[in-house]
């Protein structure tokens, strides 16, 4: 399940903003601009002989081509719109987020948009 919501998130942004979305190795040479998408579980637990709850956190970092604060706040609303109480659809599942947060970083020229998602693993 983790990776499908890694699959989810990073082909939504793909899709929305046409420019590269990165989910592995950053490459030396980054061109802005472009996308990092980061996922970590934060939090396990075993719901029954079956089950586990995993909270999963996921970060997107967006680096800027022109530093601009109209850039910034329209790649704010988009993302908002994107994924701000958004539930996400991962095969046959919706799995609502939980918490959201997205910071700027003015001296990095760098944007950071998480959120964490609670969903049902099998064991």
């Amino acid at each position: 399940m983790i990776n499908e919501i890694k699959n989810a998130v990073t082909k939504k942004i793909s899709d929305e903003f046409k420019i590269n979305v990165y989910t592995e190795v950053i490459p030396q040479k980054v061109i802005p601009p472009c996308f990092f998408v980061e996922m970590f579980p934060a939090e396990f637990a075993v719901t029954d002989a079956i089950r586990r709850t995993v909270k999963l956190g996921v970060r997107v970092a967006y680096v800027s081509k022109t530093g601009s604060q109209n850039e910034f706040l329209d790649i704010i609303q988009r993302l908002n719109k994107l994924f701000l109480g958004v539930e996400l659809t991962v095969k046959t599942d919706t799995v609502p987020p939980v918490t959201e947060h997205i910071s700027y970083d003015k001296d990095m020229e760098i944007m950071i948009a998480e959120w964490n998602y609670i969903c049902t693993e099998f064991k």
